[in-house]
């Protein structure tokens, strides 16, 4: 297809925020240039990296890739905000810069947006590898559970997913408040507007390493405050909130704050008494009891 042929199709605007991914971008950025949907661009948003980032992206030819850097490193919220403000494109996908694209995953998920005009974001599953590339795990996205939303963040990674352009005009931005959950912040505000659909295969490889800003257990229990302060309209369903507590139980107990992991989780079983949620309590306090 010539280039005047696919300009009348639907611009999709990649954003890709990257911050000290030097070793890892470009792998991010051929994952989209090898798409078989023509149609789209590429934004960058170097977030004040101190690597080679910039003559990584530079050394890349390809007239639908953009690049903007801050000159300061104002987190990953704030870099994806650039990104959406700087969009072009009727659709919006993101990719985080340690991930990567199989080939057919814009070109899906368009099909399904363009089908049905009440979805809003469409998400799919995903391949998980480690630091070394071996398969860890393969997950099957489902609606089933969409629902259950308020309870846990089904989505996933915000590498599944793409949205139309006009959401953030209707719901905002990413809230650069957050540290953490921001992604699930954005699809809570979604769902109250839009329908969501899934794609069950996966279309996603998620590299798993150590630098990943969920593995910073203290910033994502201030996140999980924040976050639940911020959706108060949690607290109408008892399982949902006690769900929400036993998280944040699981993450105090996981850095070995005792105290205030055993508090939330006598308040997540006094909510819903459920088997399931005092087994994954229990499971972490004895965990790092052992190792003590």
């Amino acid at each position: 297809m010539n280039s005047k042929a696919y300009s009348k199709l639907p611009l999709i605007s990649v954003i890709i925020p990257s911050y000290n991914r030097a070793d890892l971008v470009s792998q991010a950025v051929y994952s989209v240039l090898a798409q078989t949907y023509p149609n789209y661009e590429i934004i960058v948003v170097d977030d004040g990296s101190t690597d080679k980032t910039h003559e990584v992206i530079s050394g890349i030819t390809d007239n639908r890739l953009r690049y903007i850097r801050h000159d300061t490193n104002k987190g990953v919220s704030s870099a994806r905000n650039t990104g959406v403000l700087a969009a072009r494109g009727e659709f919006i996908a993101f990719l985080d810069s340690d991930d990567m694209w199989l080939p057919m995953k814009l070109a899906i998920q368009l099909e399904i947006l363009n089908k049905r005009e009440d979805v809003g974001l469409v998400y799919c599953g995903t391949i998980e590898i480690d630091e070394k590339g071996c398969l860890k795990k393969i997950r099957y996205a489902s609606t089933k559970r969409l629902h259950n939303l308020w309870m846990k963040n089904f989505i996933g990674t915000l590498s599944t997913v793409m949205v139309r352009k006009e959401v953030f005009d209707r719901c905002g931005l990413f809230d650069v408040n957050l540290e953490a959950k921001e992604d699930y912040d954005l699809y809570l505000r979604i769902a109250q507007n839009y329908g969501i659909s899934a794609y069950k295969i996966p279309l996603v490889i998620r590299r798993e390493h150590q630098d990943q800003i969920t593995k910073d257990l203290r910033k994502r229990i201030v996140a999980h405050h924040y976050f639940l302060t911020k959706h108060v309209e949690i607290q109408r369903s008892r399982k949902a909130y006690a769900y929400q507590l036993s998280d944040l139980a699981h993450l105090y107990l996981r850095i070995g704050d005792y105290k205030n992991g055993l508090y939330y989780a006598r308040q997540s079983i006094g909510l819903y008494p459920r088997v399931s949620l005092f087994k994954k309590i229990l499971k972490a306090y004895w965990q790092k009891v052992i190792k003590k």
